[in-house]
């Protein structure tokens, strides 16, 4: 509850409201108080400290905890000191408020950015009991009032306190509500990109999947093409909605926890204006950050090379007595659960034999983007979609591998071989 106390200050002295009351057992101990002639020095540790919080929320945080450490100083004085304690009370409390106009104003610019601040809330609300509790036990003997608590109470409210008051002093603050009532929240944003980058160079970019509790995804990557696309995304725009034809593929498929910080590579292969988001699938709904576009510039230009002319693809004549043989291959992304690459990843034929093989791309076993299946000079099958299939015909000539890719990023996934003898 806010701090609306009943405690004055002036000349008089201060002495204990109930004799030898307790505050809450919440309070923290106090450190050095105000009297110790190395308080100085307590204080200029706690600026110090200061620098080393990083986070919006672990400045808050700091702050709140310093406005509780104040708190706990006053009352020490206050038993130690007595009627004598007035103005060095007064002092501490000063420090008190300013600990915690500091902190509103982190929570207040949170608050405006769309950031989930009920933790802090809490927090703040917390300390202003134990105030409260303080005022409650602790009476100055004088009619001058704190109008500075005043101050406070209405910086609190501008937070989104309740401002319902019961009895004469204290302001009631809702609780928060049961974990298990509270809506999840969650967001995706990209947290750095640079400006520029060579094309055909790989270059990073990091990304944030925020969630109010702790839990796991199996799918998080950053998007991207040359095509913009910048209106707001629903939780229903799945990535082969939103037109961007490219995607980070470490974390593609996985089981990832989150809130979590994440970094991939990105590698786009032409100049000019690139666009990306940052997508995760979170309980069976899609979420996307905000469009970020940058700027890729031409690679320096590479030396010529000159290759020898490839060979013709072998080809064998057949004879009369070759035979067409027939096969069927199921074909998936090879490094999942369950998951085998290519059923059989082998198969064996004669030398001028006509073989027929049809690879089957197996759906919820296959990213989105489906396999690229290739044969060297024998064939190849183009991009097959999940559940797709395709069916290539050939002369055996000799022995070769045959390999799965994404089509997209051109990411090899899994290879198998035809034995000719």
């Amino acid at each position: 509850m806010l701090l609306s106390l009943a405690v004055t200050c002036g000349s008089g002295g201060l002495a204990l409201a109930h004799g030898a009351a307790q505050l809450s057992d919440h309070l923290q101990v106090a450190g050095l108080t105000p009297d110790n002639p190395f308080y100085f020095l307590d204080r200029w540790f706690e600026g110090f400290s200061g620098f080393f919080k990083f986070s919006a929320n672990a400045r808050a945080r700091y702050q709140t905890e310093l406005a509780a450490e104040r708190l706990a100083e006053a009352k020490v004085v206050a038993e130690v000191k007595g009627e004598a304690a007035a103005e060095e009370v007064k002092e501490v409390i000063d420090d008190y408020r300013e600990n915690i106009e500091k902190a509103a104003a982190i929570v207040k610019e949170q608050q405006e950015r769309g950031q989930d601040v009920s933790d802090l809330l809490q927090e703040l609300d917390e300390v202003a009991d134990l105030a409260a509790e303080f005022a409650e036990e602790t009476e100055l003997e004088t009619g001058e009032e704190f109008t500075e608590l005043e101050e406070v109470q209405a910086l609190l409210e501008d937070l989104g306190l309740p401002e319902e008051f019961e009895g004469e002093s204290e302001l009631e603050v809702t609780k928060p509500a049961p974990a298990s009532e509270v809506q999840s929240f969650f967001d995706v944003f990209i947290e750095f990109a640079p400006s520029s980058a060579v094309a055909g160079e790989s270059f990073k970019a990091s990304w944030t999947v925020k969630a109010s509790r702790t839990t796991a995804i199996k799918h998080t990557a950053i998007h991207y093409g040359y095509k913009s696309n910048p209106v707001k995304f629903g939780t229903d725009v799945s990535p082969d909605r939103a037109g961007y034809p490219l995607f980070t593929p470490t974390y593609y498929q996985g089981e990832f926890k989150i809130p979590q910080t994440f970094t991939d590579a990105l590698k786009a292969p032409e100049a000019g204006t690139l666009y990306l988001r940052a997508h995760a699938i979170i309980d069976g709904k899609h979420y996307w950050s905000g469009e970020r576009a940058l700027k890729m510039t031409p690679g320096a230009a590479p030396a010529p090379v000159i290759k020898e002319p490839a060979p013709p693809p072998p080809t064998t004549t057949p004879t009369p007595t070759s035979i067409t043989r027939t096969f069927v291959i199921a074909a998936d992304d090879g490094n999942c659960s369950g998951c085998v690459g290519f059923s059989p990843r082998q198969i064996t034929v004669k030398k001028g034999d006509t073989v027929v093989i049809t690879f089957n791309v197996i759906e919820g076993r296959v990213y989105f983007g489906g396999l690229d299946i290739r044969g060297g000079a024998y064939f190849n099958t183009g991009s097959v979609k999940p559940g797709g299939s395709a069916t290539v015909k050939f002369i055996a000539g000799q022995s070769f591998e045959f390999s799965s890719w994404w089509p997209a990023s051109n990411v090899l996934k899994t290879t198998g071989k035809v034995i000719v003898e």
